[in-house]
């Protein structure tokens, strides 16, 4: 992020209130460590409860936009595709609205624009598994879908445009 300066820094990884971490608990963003890195980006976090603490305190110290999870992310998945997750539809409606969300920030919608593009996604996956009371399980998903959407938070909006 110092050599590049990108505009819009994208996080897919796990987290804590304070961390932001890569998929092998390896800490990127700490809160009062390396935070400094997050000035005039706009962040999306996709790491649990990242948004909490670390989020807030990025604002306060410059961060133009920080979206993320004030909670835990929770992804399901189908057992039967462990091998294949690109074959996945249960976890493809959970990332789905991540992916939404970030594709439309980097086309310049607004940081809330993109967050309720998300939400929308999220609703549109909940009433899918909602309408399906065959699918063993899915008063679950629909369940884990609704926690996702409401714990997702935009910490200052702003255009990346």
């Amino acid at each position: 992020m110092k050599k590049q300066n990108p505009k819009v820094v994208l996080f897919n990884g796990h987290g804590s209130p304070t961390e932001i971490c890569d998929f092998k608990d390896e800490i990127l963003i700490q809160n009062n460590n390396n935070d400094f890195l997050l000035k005039e980006k706009i962040v999306y976090a996709l790491s649990c409860s990242s948004a909490a603490v670390l989020g807030k305190s990025s604002i306060e110290k410059g961060a133009d936009s920080f979206i993320g999870y004030k909670r835990s992310f929770i992804l399901c998945t189908d057992r039967n595709r462990e091998a294949t997750p690109l074959k996945d539809n249960i976890a493809y409606s959970f990332l789905e609205p991540s992916n939404k969300l970030s594709i439309s920030i980097l086309k310049g919608n607004t940081t809330k624009e993109a967050s309720h593009k998300s939400k929308e996604e999220f609703k549109k996956e909940i009433s899918k598994y909602a309408s399906t009371k065959a699918m063993l399980g899915a008063d679950r998903i629909v369940a884990a879908l609704l926690w996702d959407m409401t714990n997702q938070v935009v910490w200052r909006w702003v255009n990346y445009r």
